[in-house]
């Protein structure tokens, strides 16, 4: 991973992004801005754990610069076999020339945290990508896709792991394939490379 800034831990799966949009836009000075949060729950990533900073750094780039919005949504759509968290505002938007220029370290040197260079150097570990996809004049919108056996639904009887749902009535193992340079010591920490599994997490 040339290059790459990430966590000082390994990745693993990160419990609820729902929950942790919600603390990431307690951690944000939004102002005015209003953070509207239509994330399912039980969606969890397999991720670093600097996921959550991704959230805070998305948030924080719109209030930044997005000019006179009010709001900032973040949703979720399927996207073939995988998954698509949607941050969107009604600001002002990113003109073509400058779509990937946000996402370099030079770019973001205002910000000392070096903000959307950081999410995208943060998020690559599991082959999850980011990019900027809106319509300038019409607001931003960023793009994290995350790849099918990255991400899972979990619930209390119901396990939907990017297909079809499995009652959970016996316990079972799940197939897995090896990350480049990280080892899983349990099932919580494997992701599932399978369309499903009768596992219970």
């Amino acid at each position: 991973m040339n290059g790459i800034i990430s966590g000082i831990s390994e990745p693993a799966w990160q419990r609820d992004c729902r929950t942790r949009v919600d603390i990431a836009a307690k951690e944000t000075h939004l102002g005015q801005v209003k953070v509207i949060n239509d994330l399912p729950d039980g969606l969890e990533l397999f991720a670093d754990p600097l996921i959550t900073k991704v959230y805070n750094n998305l948030m924080d780039n719109t209030v930044r610069y997005g000019g006179k919005i009010t709001t900032i949504r973040f949703s979720v759509m399927e996207s073939d076999d995988d998954q698509m968290i949607v941050c969107e505002d009604e600001g002002y938007g990113v003109v073509a020339e400058d779509k990937e220029k946000i996402f370099d370290r030079d770019y973001g040197k205002k910000n000392e945290e070096l903000g959307l260079f950081r999410s995208r150097e943060i998020l690559p570990i599991t082959g999850i990508t980011i990019i900027e996809n809106g319509t300038s004049g019409k607001g931003a919108r960023f793009e994290i896709r995350v790849p099918n056996g990255m991400y899972r639904f979990t619930g209390t009887k119901t396990e939907y792991f990017a297909g079809p749902p499995v009652t959970n009535n016996v316990a079972g193992d799940v197939t897995t394939s090896s990350l480049a340079a990280h080892k899983y010591r349990s099932h919580e920490d494997r992701p599932d490379t399978g369309r499903h599994a009768n596992c219970v997490w």
